[in-house]
C-alpha cells in the first residue's frame, strides 16, 4: 500500500508496555512476541521514568519496549487510500445507507432501491449487526473514551520523543499516542464496555472523562498540569473472546469485523485473507478460524 501511495504512514519508533497488574498478561505478550520473532527489551520502572520524565513509575511491576511497532496516522491512510481506490477505477458511493441485505439473492436495499452483486462484503464496523442481526450477541459495539490533551512545557519534550505507551492499572487500561507530525497527545480507555448505542452523539459522560482522567493521574505525573482539548466517545465492536470475526453467509456474502479495536491496524491483512478466500485463492471454509487466529 505504502508503495500505490508513494509515501509511507507509519513510524517505527516501537512501543512501550508497562503494568501495574499481576494478570498475566505483560508474560503472555511477551511469549507472543517471542512466537513472532519480535525483538524486545525488559526494562525496569525506575528506567523507564528517567528516560520519560511524564511517566509515574510507582507501582509499575514491569516494562517493556517492543521494536518493530510504532504509528500508524489513519487519517493521512485513508485520504490516500480514497484517491488511489478512485485512480483504480474503484467506483465510491457516499450517503448510501444500506437498508436491507438478503444473503440467498445476494442484494442490498439502498434508498429503496434493490442492488444486486456477484459477491458482497459486509464489513460496517460498529454498525456490523444492524445489517447481520446473527452478529448482535457476537460481535457488540463496546464504547471507549478518548481525550486530546495538551501536556505542560515540562515534558513536552519528552512526549515529542516518545513511541506509544500502553500503561494497565488495576482500574484503567491506557494507550497513548505522543504529539507527533502534527498530530496532539491522545489518551484512551481502552477497557471493553460491550456497551452503548453507536448512534448516540459522541460526546462521553462526565463520569466517562472522570474514569480515564483518574487512570491519568495513576500512570503519568503532573497530570493535573495537562490542558484538555477535547474529549470524544468512539466505538469499535469486540467479541467476548477479542477475536476477528469473518463469516460466509449465504452463497456469495460474507460479514466482516476486526474486532477488540485493533482494527485499524490488521484490516489489510484480514481483507487481503478474505480477498484470497473469494476468488478461491484459499479455502474458504477455513477463513473464519484463520481470522480468529486459531488456525495459520
Amino acid at each position: 500500500m505504502w508503495e500505490d501511495f508513494g509515501v509511507s504512514h507509519f513510524e517505527d519508533c516501537g512501543t512501550i508496555y508497562a503494568t501495574r497488574n499481576e494478570d498475566g498478561w505483560f508474560e503472555t505478550s511477551m511469549e507472543s512476541l517471542d512466537e513472532l520473532g519480535i525483538p524486545y527489551i525488559e526494562i525496569s520502572p525506575t528506567v523507564l521514568g528517567e528516560n520519560f520524565p511524564m511517566v509515574e513509575p510507582r507501582g509499575i511491576r514491569r516494562a517493556m519496549r517492543a521494536e518493530n511497532s510504532g504509528i500508524l496516522y489513519p487519517q493521512r491512510i485513508l485520504t490516500d487510500l480514497l484517491t488511489s481506490l478512485i485512480r483504480l477505477g474503484v467506483s465510491l458511493q457516499s450517503g448510501t445507507q444500506v437498508s436491507e441485505i438478503d444473503p440467498e439473492r445476494t442484494t442490498l436495499t439502498v434508498k429503496g432501491q434493490t442492488k444486486a452483486a456477484d459477491v458482497v462484503v459486509i464489513a460496517a464496523g460498529a454498525w456490523v449487526a444492524r445489517l447481520l442481526p446473527q452478529l448482535r450477541e457476537i460481535a457488540v459495539p463496546s464504547r471507549q473514551t478518548v481525550l486530546y490533551l495538551a501536556p505542560p512545557a515540562s515534558v513536552l519534550a519528552a512526549w515529542k520523543r516518545a513511541p506509544p505507551l500502553l500503561i494497565r492499572n488495576y482500574d484503567v487500561n491506557l494507550y497513548s499516542l505522543p504529539p507527533r507530525i502534527g498530530t496532539r497527545l491522545k489518551i484512551g480507555d481502552h477497557r471493553y464496555s460491550r456497551s452503548g448505542d453507536v448512534d448516540t452523539p459522541r460526546q462521553p459522560s462526565d463520569a466517562d472523562v472522570q474514569s480515564l482522567w483518574n487512570g491519568i493521574r495513576t500512570s503519568f505525573r503532573f497530570a493535573d498540569r495537562y490542558t484538555l482539548l477535547e474529549s470524544k466517545a468512539c466505538f469499535y465492536t469486540v467479541t467476548d473472546d477479542q477475536r476477528f470475526y469473518v463469516r460466509q453467509i449465504g452463497g456469495r456474502m460474507w460479514g466482516m469485523s476486526a474486532c477488540s479495536g485493533h482494527g485499524f491496524k490488521l484490516a489489510p491483512l484480514i481483507a487481503e485473507g478474505l480477498a484470497q478466500a473469494i476468488v478461491g485463492e484459499t479455502d474458504a471454509a477455513g477463513i473464519t478460524d484463520w481470522a480468529a487466529g486459531r488456525s495459520c
